[in-house]
């Protein structure tokens, strides 16, 4: 492992806690090790999910250092107390960042929203490289699923200093296009560049149905599963499945979702007041156990509201190519989403909002033809070896890292200082010898007739040589006067 090539991440979220975004990190750092490079972590003790198991504030996990802060208790569904955490959790990173050697570059995520600032401090005192890794996009995301009320005064401060942080980024990366495009109305001079999410083939892989246990434990070896797994948040337009199984009750499909999320107690009390018997909750699955729960499905859900497109892209797609399963695309309009589906032919892409009829003869098709979904998953695994594999974005991030470890660190804060003094402090030299300079011309002696100065009094038994220094020392003003 090279000495000179080391990156710190900061993120709130890191394992062991349940987050996409946690685990996904791990395995980034875990694979960026193995290719020579030194990793360490500033990150908040778990707190995604209730009952999550401890971790120390200091551990050495994996091969990655891992430093944490003690999170505020607040659940993630009160508002307000999570606002709490994101201030709490930017001061937190922001001071184990200090001891982060110059040397290091930053790669600084968005979880909290305000972690860039940390990035920009650590640049600003410390002339430390600071790479901005977007997955998501506030206020821009708050503001679209009505947590925040766009134009208000925090609306517009926040976006004010997020416009002035990201001038202070080295680079940004973005999850895909429309996520550039909002990047770059934030600051259109900042370098982008589009850095897809992964997911580790080890951890996921791709197998039958029939070899899954999440299937056999849950008697689904029999039924059509259409599968959502991961975080039912504000993003996600799920309701429409709950209306769709209304439809299909007569038939053996199974709409599974997994995870949790600020959606979920909405979608179960709605699943059971409408007596949706076909409709099954599940909580996250261990670690260990992911590939068997993905492996249950036929067709994997991803879903995206139209009004959150450009600020953030699901990360699950990546985890469901993976698998080798087909997907069911749900947004109302072009997104990362649906042009990955459609450019690799691995699902079909349906309006959330006015597809309704389409997706349920789209499944009465599937479940009479399976060769279909078994054909697009196979497209789907196919492509994710080609180009989303953690071993492929390992490579790319370790290129960037790199380049800027060869660049070194700008110019500090104290560095600035140091030199715009010396620079003052010479210019207020030079203004006092010109102002040295016009005097003694102002008062020199009248000249002879060979048109030649009388020479000024010498002083304690100075010669001629004392005259020659003022000459050349009047030539030389001369010179920096013109």
């Amino acid at each position: 492992m090279s000495p000179h090539l080391r990156v710190t991440l900061i993120s709130e979220q890191y394992a062991p806690d349940m987050s996409s975004t946690a685990q996904l990190f791990e395995e980034l750092l875990c694979e960026l090790s193995r290719c020579g490079i030194a990793t360490s972590v500033c990150a908040m003790t778990p707190g995604y999910v209730k009952n999550v198991a401890r971790a120390p504030l200091r551990e050495v996990r994996k091969g990655v250092r891992v430093w944490r802060m003690p999170r505020l208790p607040f659940a993630r569904t009160n508002r307000i107390g999570e606002a709490l955490n994101w201030v709490w959790a930017t001061f937190c990173l922001a001071w184990m960042a200090l001891w982060i050697p110059r040397e290091v570059p930053l790669i600084v995520g968005t979880n909290p929203p305000l972690a860039h600032l940390v990035g920009v401090f650590m640049k600003i005192l410390k002339g430390q490289r600071f790479i901005a890794l977007f997955y998501d996009l506030h206020p821009e995301l708050s503001c679209a699923v009505g947590l925040l009320r766009t134009g208000s005064l925090v609306d517009r401060i926040w976006r004010r200093i997020n416009s002035w942080a990201l001038r202070h980024a080295d680079l940004a990366l973005s999850l895909g296009p429309y996520m550039t495009q909002s990047i770059k109305a934030r600051c259109a001079t900042v370098p982008t560049i589009i850095m897809h999410n992964w997911c580790d083939a080890k951890t996921v892989r791709c197998f039958p149905k029939e070899q899954s246990r999440f299937a056999h434990d849950h008697e689904l070896l029999g039924k059509f599963v259409v599968l959502f797994s991961g975080n039912m948040g504000w993003r996600q337009r799920l309701e429409i499945l709950l209306e769709v199984a209304a439809e299909v009750q007569d038939t053996p499909i199974r709409f599974v979702f997994i995870g949790e999320g600020a959606k979920k107690t909405k979608l179960q009390e709605t699943a059971q007041q409408r007596g949706l018997n076909n409709v099954l909750f599940f909580p996250y699955q261990p670690r260990e156990l992911m590939e068997h729960s993905l492996a249950a499905a036929d067709v994997s859900v991803v879903s995206q509201e139209r009004e959150v497109i450009g600020f953030g892209v699901p990360s699950k797609i990546y985890t469901y190519m993976a698998s080798g399963r087909a997907m069911l695309g749900l947004a109302g309009r072009p997104c990362e989403v649906i042009d990955m589906i459609n450019q690799y032919h691995c699902g079909w892409t349906f309006d959330e909002d006015h597809d309704k009829a389409a997706i349920i003869a789209k499944l009465r098709e599937l479940l009479r033809d399976r060769k279909q979904c078994v054909q697009a998953g196979q497209r789907a695994r196919r492509e994710f070896e080609e180009h989303f594999s953690l071993e492929v974005i390992a490579q790319q991030y370790a290129g960037i890292i790199r380049q800027h470890c060869a660049m070194g660190p700008a110019p500090s804060l104290f560095t600035r200082l140091l030199s715009r003094k010396a620079s003052s402090h010479t210019e207020s030299e030079l203004a006092e010898i010109k102002q040295e300079y016009l005097k003694r011309k102002m008062t020199a002696p009248p000249k002879h007739a060979d048109g030649v100065h009388e020479s000024f009094p010498l002083q304690g038994g100075q010669d001629d040589v004392g005259n020659g220094t003022r000459r050349e020392e009047k030539n030389s003003l001369q010179k920096s006067e013109a």
